[in-house]
């Protein structure tokens, strides 16, 4: 039996229902995270990905924050051809040009990296859990400017393909949104957990209160360990007599001795 594709769906887009405001251009935070610390591969369901949680990475792992320039970063996408699929790209901007965004820049170019951006109310995710986001020959630039009036940043811009569609989506976060996800507080949240536990095994050492049945004991335990230390004393005490009347019996008996002989 032949099986039945599920072809693409068109639907309709019409003017009456484009009467909100269309803003041009994307938030100012990219939020990037290594494939390698997911759990497990992201699925969509069709072009949304489920909702990313604490749970979805790795212990101690979670989303990277880069605060980019305003009114700098961008999302575009073209076909690659007739059932060829799509190529996305992703354009941001660092204002930074020191020695910790050139480490940062190293890690994106040689990295499986995905991206979330915020698009108002939406946020779009740059992953595909097969190919690689690249960034190709000077896709990474940074430029300290030559005067003083001149842009001191990093510009980026990196792209992946082949895609089924042009734009995925993905949930953010209600309560705290992605920043909530970020490595750095999963990081601090992991070192309170284990200050924490240190200090329940310092608490696990410490004496523990007795009862009032095991301070009697520990009494009569204490009084009967006097008590033998007493008799043993007493012992010791009643033998010192006996001792010296011998010492006494011996020299009479030395002293006699000494007379009769001279």
């Amino acid at each position: 039996m032949a099986v039945t594709a599920t072809c693409p769906e068109i639907k309709d887009i019409l003017a009456a229902n484009e009467c909100l405001e269309n803003f041009g251009g994307l938030g100012i935070n990219v939020y990037a995270f290594n494939k390698g610390d997911l759990k497990a591969p992201l699925k969509a369901e069709k072009n949304v990905y489920p909702a990313l949680t604490a749970e979805s990475f790795n212990t101690g792992k979670g989303l990277y924050k880069f605060e980019c320039k305003e009114s700098s970063q961008g999302h575009t996408f073209e076909n690659l051809g007739r059932r060829k699929g799509f190529k996305q790209q992703l354009d941001y901007v660092l204002e930074s040009v020191n020695a910790e965004s050139a480490e940062v820049a190293r890690a994106l170019n040689n990295l499986d990296l995905g991206y979330i951006i915020q698009d108002g109310e939406k946020s779009i995710i740059v992953y595909d859990s097969q190919h690689k986001f690249e960034y190709a020959s000077g896709g990474i630039k940074g430029d300290t400017g030559k005067k003083a009036e001149d842009d001191r940043q990093v510009e980026l811009s990196g792209t992946l393909q082949p895609t089924m569609y042009g734009r995925y989506e993905i949930t953010e976060p209600e309560t705290g949104g992605w920043d909530s996800l970020l490595a750095s507080k999963k990081g601090e949240a992991i070192l309170k957990h284990r200050a924490k536990a240190i200090s329940l095994r310092k608490c696990s050492t410490m004496p523990t209160l007795l009862s009032s049945a095991q301070v009697k004991k520990e009494r009569r335990q204490r009084r009967a360990r006097n008590n033998r230390s007493y008799e043993k004393d007493f012992f010791v005490i009643r033998q010192i007599p006996a001792s010296i009347l011998y010492i006494q019996k011996v020299w009479m008996q030395g002293f006699l001795l000494y007379i009769l002989v001279f």
